[in-house]
């Protein structure tokens, strides 16, 4: 029957949708949470903030009906010098592996007071590569999971719900009698 071959890849496509939205997650948080575990073991410098400010963010995105609307959201710009490997750096990320802005330029502002102009800050380090620094282990972003309960969803969807049809499919072909065509009420 060509409706049960349907729903039998309506299934598969779910659920392998499901399985890829998990393994996307998952490999991302793992290797994110790894990042942060060894980081946890870089060595760290001292370091002096030179720099900062809270910046403007616009981004642009086209909505649902085609229309451009722009965004506004305010990220804090923390410069830093440090000495590692015999050298001096420099450097602006503050988290290790995601940025982060803020909706309120009041949040963004009390955010950059805790870094003023000529304190010392507190940086670590890769070692095998003094660039790659931070002066926040952020850990793996809690938001990547999401990708994993969004997966179960999908996947589940595509266990139900083709059964779910196939199901009310059977009812509806035996409340009808036999050898009676349907009848189309416009």
């Amino acid at each position: 029957m060509p409706e049960d071959n349907f729903l039998k890849w309506c299934r598969i496509g779910l659920i392998a949708l499901g399985l890829a939205f998990i393994a996307t997650g998952a490999v991302f948080y793992v290797r994110s949470s790894d990042r942060a575990a060894a980081a946890e073991q870089w060595p760290r410098a001292e370091g002096q903030v030179v720099a900062s400010a809270v910046e403007t963010v616009w981004t642009t995105i086209t909505n649902s009906s085609g229309r451009r609307e722009r965004s506004r959201s305010y990220a804090p710009r923390i410069v830093y010098r440090f000495s590692a490997a015999g050298r001096i750096h420099e450097s602006d990320r503050i988290w290790l592996d995601q940025s982060q802005s803020f909706a309120f330029q009041s949040s963004a502002r009390e955010f950059v007071a805790r870094f003023p102009v000529g304190s010392k800050v507190s940086v670590f380090y890769n070692p095998e590569d003094p660039t790659d620094t931070a002066l926040i282990n952020d850990g793996a972003p809690w938001w990547l999971l999401l990708f994993v309960v969004i997966g179960l969803l999908i996947g589940a969807a595509g266990w139900f719900v083709p059964r779910l049809f196939a199901r009310t499919a059977e009812r509806i072909a035996s409340a009808r009698p036999a050898g009676k065509p349907r009848r189309f009420i416009p």
